[in-house]
């Protein structure tokens, strides 16, 4: 209920939204990949959006949380619909993600550099192509470090990427990061 709640606030802010339920999610088919085809399905829901008359193709945004955040990140790396997105406490180093616990669920062979590495948003910093706004709070404690490390080398590859320190944890800074967010789509 707390992510259709997040959600509201962009309806209420006159966006349609869109919340895809991604493969293997939810009673979903497909498989759940861990942050590898849900970035597909991300992209998919982007390019539905195009179809429906209501939707100015100009102005269609993704905007995601935690493991939504770094899908979001990975979605600015490849092309899609979306003229800016932006990402509210991700994981963009999934190496040290899964040793948080995370490897317990992975699909996939944690021991296998190359399955972390294509999961990791920074080891593409260079890939890139979308408008970018990372925002982290200053007491995520967790993704702090991490997100300041993306958006360095990121800028440093000449990437269009901000990021946005707010006040709070990786919960508490939610709602701030969303309103600012808005306010930043709404100004572009």
């Amino acid at each position: 209920m707390d992510d259709w709640i997040d959600a509201k606030k962009f309806q209420d802010a006159g966006y349609i939204v869109l919340a895809p339920m991604l493969r293997g999610e939810n009673g979903n088919s497909g498989n759940f990949e861990f942050f590898f085809g849900e970035v597909n399905d991300v992209i998919s829901a982007g390019e539905f959006l195009l179809t429906l008359k209501e939707v100015d193709p100009d102005r269609v945004f993704l905007a995601g949380h935690s493991s939504g955040g770094t899908i979001s990140m990975l979605t600015s790396m490849m092309p899609s619909p979306y003229k800016a997105i932006s990402s509210y406490g991700a994981a963009p180093d999934q190496e040290t993600f899964l040793k948080s616990g995370w490897d317990e669920v992975a699909p996939f062979n944690v021991k296998d550099a190359n399955e972390v590495t294509l999961r990791s948003p920074n080891k593409f910093t260079q890939s890139i192509q979308k408008k970018l706004f990372v925002y982290i709070g200053n007491k995520d404690n967790d993704h702090l470090k991490e997100n300041y490390s993306f958006v360095q080398t990121a800028k440093e590859n000449g990437k269009n990427v901000d990021i946005i320190l707010m006040e709070g944890d990786h919960f508490t800074s939610l709602d701030k990061s969303i309103f600012d967010s808005i306010d930043k789509f709404n100004h572009m």
